[in-house]
């Protein structure tokens, strides 16, 4: 299990177009395995994957993936297609299947569209004196920067966000930097700040020297984005647990333990360590890197366990679903490490 490869608020309904990745998709072993019927209920379920919410997922129910396929009431035809036509889907904490493909598609239209959000809200900062919608879009993109980052390092939403690295004016022509307590913390070239971890970290959990830990954290070169992640990831298992409020951690002490690393991993992992079968590396690597890049192939890859007879232990579970993904591992089984 892992955690979701969307935001749970991802919502593309009202988008009429969904990009397709032309050469990953030729190139994988879905289009090279699957016959006539499963392939065209495969890729009806890409298609409405996009209009769901979270985009970019699918109920894990047998009679509406039914339906969904455009089967109808079949169930038992369903039940004969499912493990070929949900071939390189992911179950995820959520109890939904998410595609990693998908999943980057969707995230490239979700972080385009708050950018945009992004920069009309920072025009109406500036007009009226009021942060209107600021904090909020600065924590969804906080959230779902990091999910794309993971996907792919690459992707074109990515370099938008690396252009549009001026902070959002969250108080208008308010106080300058440095002037005041209300003054935000900028994070130099992050995308966001202390006042996004602030608004999306549980209400009255706040302390005193949670900003202090925040600035120790960017003293350390820690990336806000993967902290704000982090959040997200941890109030999602707190409400899975139905921790009660006592139980959860002052946001202070959060940030010194460094806690988000518990829930964020990091996005590529150093290549070189895979003990396994060098004839699946290179399978590997021929597959995945033919349209991900051999850098990238390696830092799915060999992060991993290699446990005789045949199962690979991924570092992460954007890891477990790229690499389950492949035909050239299709008699393996591909866990997540615990």
């Amino acid at each position: 299990m892992t955690a979701p490869l969307t935001p749970a608020d991802c919502d593309l309904r009202d988008s009429k177009f969904m990009p397709v990745y032309v050469q990953a998709m030729l190139n994988s072993g879905f289009n090279a395995m699957m016959d006539d019927a499963a392939w065209r209920a495969g890729v009806t379920l890409w298609l409405k994957a996009w209009h769901q919410v979270p985009a970019a997922s699918l109920p894990d129910d047998d009679p509406e993936l039914c339906a969904l396929a455009g089967l109808g009431r079949d169930v038992a035809g369903w039940q004969g297609l499912r493990d070929r036509a949900l071939r390189g889907w992911l179950r995820c904490d959520d109890g939904r299947l998410y595609h990693p493909l998908v999943a980057e598609a969707a995230l490239e239209a979700w972080i385009s569209r708050l950018l945009g959000q992004r920069f009309s809200a920072a025009g109406h900062s500036r007009r009226w004196g009021t942060a209107g919608d600021s904090v909020r879009i600065e924590a969804r993109l906080a959230e779902a920067v990091p999910l794309l980052r993971a996907l792919n390092p690459v992707a074109e939403a990515l370099k938008k966000v690396d252009r549009r690295k001026m902070p959002v004016a969250w108080q208008g022509e308010g106080k300058g930097k440095g002037e005041g307590e209300d003054s935000p913390r900028e994070t130099g070239a992050a995308l966001i700040g202390f006042e996004a971890f602030r608004a999306a970290y549980p209400s009255g959990h706040g302390s005193a020297s949670a900003g202090k830990a925040w600035d120790d954290a960017m003293a350390d070169g820690h990336d806000p984005a993967l902290i704000l992640a982090g959040v997200h990831a941890a109030k999602a298992r707190w409400r899975r647990e139905k921790r009660q409020p006592r139980y959860i951690p002052e946001a202070g002490n959060w940030l010194d333990k460094r806690s988000w690393l518990n829930f964020v991993p990091e996005a590529v992992s150093p290549a070189g360590l895979w003990a396994g079968p060098p004839e699946i590396r290179a399978a590997v690597l021929a597959e995945l890197g033919a349209f991900e890049g051999e850098t990238f192939a390696r830092s799915y890859l060999d992060p991993a366990e290699w446990r005789p007879p045949g199962t690979v232990v991924a570092r992460t579970g954007v890891a477990a679903a790229k690499l389950g993904a492949l035909s050239c591992l299709s008699s393996c089984s591909i866990v997540t490490r615990k």
